[in-house]
């Protein structure tokens, strides 16, 4: 099996962008390879002394070992139009900004697939909403779906599971998105376990319920897209469509095509939970205070007091 690539990045020394006419197919090896010939290639013809490792992944770009799924095995020079030097974040803007869209595109192509499968699985569904930004890129992207089926005037449940004490913007957001969606909001103040009970005693015939979970929140890494919930635990079928969003492919997501989020973003607080322990993430500058400006999502959770 092989990848056709525009662009590769060399570990975080260069960038090679490839003519992006010549459909260039690159065949997998190991790692060893690609050392040896990338090495001789660009200290020989390029003068990049250390260009260790290429990665790509199904369609983006990848600088974190943690990521790779695929290594490239031939480049040839002949083909390569561009080399730039990358700034501390590993990818000049410009690129990163391609490849994004090139990943959004991907992102949203999957969760729609998996709201396909969901709707021909399942005759009553659910959504979980709490007014984050997570859930509001899936409320916005199962909106469109039902859209293009031309049953948009169905009204979803969405289950809001409200702190003890909510902030004032979170209970009018979710407000809002009740007028603006085809939502019918149960707001239930309880743990969650507790909150699905009920939830389930209120819809007898609803037997799976779509998640905004990402698999960087908490206890998720593991999760499938299809999940039922434990033993234990009111019986649901958990259908996690944006399970592998990044925090930035959320941002992308809703600042591209302008949907509406909770205000609370705009003032630095990049995860929310209850007004005791959310606060405006420090990672963040007082004067780039808006959440998609959070440079390492694995600072997402640093404006929460752990519990």
């Amino acid at each position: 099996m092989a990848q056709v690539v525009t662009c590769i990045l060399i570990e975080k020394d260069a960038i090679i962008k490839l003519k992006e006419s010549n459909g260039l197919t690159l065949e997998l090896c190991d790692k060893k390879e690609v050392t040896d010939l990338m090495e001789k290639q660009c200290s020989e013809r390029l003068g990049i002394e250390k260009p260790l490792y290429v990665y790509i992944t199904n369609s983006y770009i990848s600088y974190g070992s943690k990521q790779v799924e695929y290594l490239l095995k031939y480049i040839s020079v002949e083909d390569i139009i561009d080399v730039r030097a990358v700034n501390e974040h590993g990818i000049p803007p410009q690129l990163a900004s391609e490849i994004l869209s090139s990943q959004l595109n991907e992102r949203i192509r999957h969760t729609l697939s998996i709201l396909e499968t969901a709707f021909e699985r399942y005759n009553e569904l659910a959504i979980s909403f709490n007014g984050g930004k997570d859930c509001t890129v899936l409320l916005h992207l199962l909106y469109s779906f039902l859209q293009t089926l031309n049953i948009d005037s169905v009204m979803i449940p969405a289950l809001y599971v409200s702190c003890d004490e909510s902030f004032p913007q979170v209970e009018l957001f979710v407000k809002w998105c009740a007028f603006r969606y085809p939502i019918k909001v149960y707001r239930i103040a309880a743990k969650m376990k507790q909150a699905l009970s009920s939830f389930k005693q209120q819809l007898l015939d609803c037997k799976a319920i779509f998640i905004g979970t990402r698999r960087t929140d908490p206890y998720s890494k593991d999760l499938q897209e299809f999940q039922l919930t434990d033993k234990d635990w009111p019986r649901f079928m958990r259908v996690n469509p944006i399970l592998d969003w990044s925090y930035h492919d959320v941002w992308e997501y809703l600042r591209k095509y302008n949907v509406p989020y909770c205000s609370l973003y705009n003032l630095g607080y990049t995860s929310l939970g209850g007004l005791k322990d959310t606060f405006p993430n420090p990672a963040l500058n007082s004067e780039e205070r808006g959440a998609w400006n959070l440079v390492d999502p694995t600072l997402e959770r640093n404006g929460r007091i752990k519990k």
